[in-house]
């Protein structure tokens, strides 16, 4: 689930770098070639706390939790739970793959 007020931002949006070029006029994302920083992957089973920043380029593995407020700057594994700014791991969600595969299922509704 995501959060109220949830923000997913293009970290590289402008180029910063064209020399000459000022920077209302520099060359925005939806002018160029789409990469690899310009796109968020973000798995079944996230949630994303409320006033939480996913900047772009990132990947958030399943099942992961960010807590409210966090800036996300890079990729958080699958069932690891993230706070802070920038979003640090600070626990995980299930003790062991068994737990992670028996919550999986019952999410997708296979059975055990």
């Amino acid at each position: 689930m995501i959060g109220m007020n949830v923000y997913i931002v293009g970290r590289e949006d402008h180029a910063i770098d064209e020399v000459g070029i000022p920077m209302l006029a520099s060359t925005w994302v939806g002018d160029r070639q789409p990469g690899a920083r310009d796109s968020v992957e973000i798995g079944t089973d996230v949630w994303i706390g409320a006033c939480s920043v996913i900047l772009s380029g990132v990947k958030i593995g399943d099942g992961a939790v960010i807590g409210a407020g966090s800036v996300v700057t890079n990729d958080v594994e699958s069932f690891s739970v993230n706070v802070g700014v920038p979003a640090r791991k600070v626990a995980e969600r299930f003790e062991s793959d068994t737990q992670r595969s028996a919550h999986l299922q019952a999410v997708h509704g296979l059975p055990s």
